[in-house]
């Protein structure tokens, strides 16, 4: 298959025009637009008499069969940004900050000090910049502040934020507070407090969608992302149950200061906490943790699972891997063989001989052997459907795994007087809508999540 990867190519160019008719972003824009739509004999003819070799004519069409092939045509360049600085070669350039059919990417073009392109490369661009606010958020409806989910004094803290209803904003809708309050946990990966994938951020959409509806939301980031000390020595205690946990604290202390400086009551007594991926796996381990550490001051009504995983983590994993080595319907060598190690490692995670002293380069991505440990015996439908708190499981049904994970789900909860389920046929599991068979470079387009899933989170919170 065909990945979308950093491409760079530095080759050297020649304008020749006057400078007082000259414009680097128009030159800058009118060369890649040639180069990319098949007027190749355009770009040639921007090049010096050095540049017009068959070599260099090569790296052209190398260049453009690796674009078109990994990106997809070119559907809008976004913005341009000219930049000034002081180089030998080079004393400006224009970045051109693009989106293709799969993914994003910024080309940058270099200009020497007579004018003329030096050189292009492309990179990897700043996602931040694409992702828009989803137009059922209204952020004059809300505050956002920045909070540690942790031990401060320790250095043991996440980076987090809570958006919280603005009380004078929401008198049309009669919902003066006290407001419910929903934590979001992401799944085993380095997320943000944001969740960003790509130009993508599926907590700040969500928190940002239901503070506006008058709930309260707590975003952190995920501790294999802030904190490297874990790093080899992690299990589901460590990534999951302890963070949640604090998350609540965090809720309490930060709702008290609020009432106090802003008097906006949030309502401790109607917590909810939501968990995304592996993170709604293990919901129920959190419920627990949550039930059994003792807060006195907060009350957790109910728990949300979205796209949660049913099968263990270590075969979804290598179902994922082999979809994606098999998105143009083969596996080339190196993608099998990438497999077969990764097979590999899978059969080492699951067996009855792993302990604690096992190499970590011999389980899948490198992840200790303690985390591996602590998931062994551990079956999340059946636990979920133990739960003696409402739950509510969401489900995107445009994933690969999502059919098989649905029916699971499905089948343990659908006797539960507590469980609400509710699949949705055209979202990815980021929750954004799409079309067809799901692709990986579909995670690189700008989307939001959908209205329908803020809508449907926010009514089962507040009936």
């Amino acid at each position: 298959m065909l990945r979308v990867i950093s491409i760079v190519t530095i080759l050297g160019f020649s304008f020749d025009q006057d400078d007082e008719k000259f414009n680097p972003a128009e030159t800058a824009k009118k060369f890649l637009e040639d180069l990319l739509n098949g007027q190749e004999e355009d770009a040639y003819n921007l090049c010096a008499d050095h540049l017009k070799t068959p070599d260099a004519k090569e790296k052209f069409s190398g260049f453009i069969k690796k674009v078109n092939e990994q990106l997809g045509k070119l559907v809008e360049i976004v913005n341009l940004e000219e930049q000034k600085f002081n180089l030998k070669e080079s004393n400006f350039r224009v970045i051109l900050h693009c989106r293709f059919e799969r993914f994003l990417a910024d080309f940058i073009i270099y200009f020497d000090k007579k004018n003329m392109i030096h050189g292009f490369e492309t990179a990897n661009p700043d996602m931040d910049r694409f992702h828009k606010i989803p137009a059922y958020a209204d952020k004059d409806k809300f505050f956002e502040d920045e909070v540690a989910v942790g031990e401060v004094s320790e250095g043991n803290y996440l980076t987090g934020y809570l958006t919280y209803p603005d009380p004078e904003k929401l008198k049309d809708t009669k919902m003066t507070g006290p407001y419910p309050i929903l934590i979001l946990v992401s799944g085993a990966g380095p997320y943000d407090y944001d969740h960003s994938v790509g130009p993508n951020k599926m907590f700040k959409d969500i928190a940002y969608g239901l503070s506006s509806k008058g709930i309260a939301v707590l975003r952190y980031s995920n501790r294999l992302r802030s904190d490297p000390k874990i790093q080899g020595k992690y299990t589901i205690k460590e990534l999951y149950t302890d963070d949640a946990v604090n998350a609540v604290k965090t809720i309490v202390s930060k709702s008290a200061q609020i009432l106090e400086e802003d008097n906006i009551q949030l309502d401790t007594k109607r917590i909810f906490i939501l968990g995304h991926a592996h993170a709604g796996s293990m919901i129920p381990k959190i419920a627990e943790a949550v039930s059994g550490s003792g807060l006195k001051d907060a009350d957790v009504r109910g728990y949300i699972i979205m796209s949660g995983i049913a099968q263990p983590l270590e075969d979804t994993t290598l179902k994922e891997i082999s979809a994606r080595f098999n998105e143009d319907g083969k596996m080339d060598d190196t993608e099998s063989a990438l497999y077969t190690e990764l097979s590999k490692k899978v059969a080492n995670a699951k067996s009855k001989d792993l302990n604690d002293k096992f190499a970590s380069d011999q389980l899948p991505f490198d992840i200790p052997a303690v985390f591996w440990l602590s998931l062994q015996g551990y079956n999340p439908t059946e636990a979920a459907a133990s739960m003696n708190k409402p739950l509510l499981l969401l489900h995107a049904q445009r994933d690969v795994l999502a059919e098989k994970d649905f029916a699971t789900w499905k089948k343990h909860l659908s006797n539960s007087t507590y469980t609400l389920v509710k699949p949705y046929e055209t979202l990815n599991r980021f929750f954004i809508a799409g079309q067809g068979k799901i692709v990986e470079a579909e995670f690189g387009i700008p989307g939001n999540v959908s209205e329908e899933v803020i809508k449907d989170i926010a009514e089962w919170i507040l009936k």
